[in-house]
């Protein structure tokens, strides 16, 4: 997967790089989708249905799954995923989900082009998702057991500042977006 961008949020110029980021790994026509993977019960792995949030309160004009009250989550993503792409034939979709990383990683933000495994960290096999990835680490993997990582606990600081980050930069490319899924003026839809 080719990596376009990776910073960490508290740098300066994450917002307006991430943005343009996004701005050029995304096709120049046709709908973007959101999906933001994650829980809301689980403090390491709410940065998707945060992220979800607070892009849906800033821009709900954009076509956005996964948010705290509505999460997209291990037990209803196949469901969830089938909907999506059926409501949604032919949109790009941009996966944003939590991931765990070494101590020196918390807070980075990256986007790659291609899709993201959800789930892969915990042993958990779950449909890829988009063809666009942002993740941010959200925590250090503390310990390896039996071919999965184990976690335990971890600050929430570092979820809210990427989810923030995220939802600012797509914030600052909503006009950007949404002329994409807008069909052309003078065209009918038909």
């Amino acid at each position: 997967m080719t990596v376009v961008f990776k910073k960490k949020y508290f740098e300066p110029e994450a917002v307006s790089e991430l943005a343009k980021a996004l701005d050029t790994c995304l096709p120049k026509e046709g709908e973007v989708v959101f999906i933001c993977i994650g829980t809301n019960r689980n403090i390491l792995d709410c940065l998707g249905p945060m992220a979800g949030t607070m892009i849906k309160d800033k821009v709900p004009e954009l076509a956005v799954y996964g948010t705290l009250d509505e999460p997209i989550h291990a037990l209803n993503m196949i469901t969830a995923l089938r909907s999506i792409r059926n409501r949604h034939r032919g949109a790009v979709e941009v996966a944003i989900d939590a991931s765990l990383g070494k101590p020196e990683e918390v807070g980075v933000i990256q986007v790659r082009l291609g899709s993201l495994t959800p789930g892969k960290a915990v042993n958990k096999r779950l449909p890829a998702v988009g063809s666009v990835a942002v993740t941010g680490v959200v925590a250090a993997a503390n310990d390896e057991e039996i071919g999965y990582v184990k976690t335990v606990s971890g600050s929430i600081a570092p979820v809210y500042y990427i989810a923030r980050t995220i939802s600012r930069s797509v914030f600052a490319v909503k006009e950007v977006l949404l002329a994409r899924a807008a069909p052309e003026e003078g065209c009918e839809e038909g």
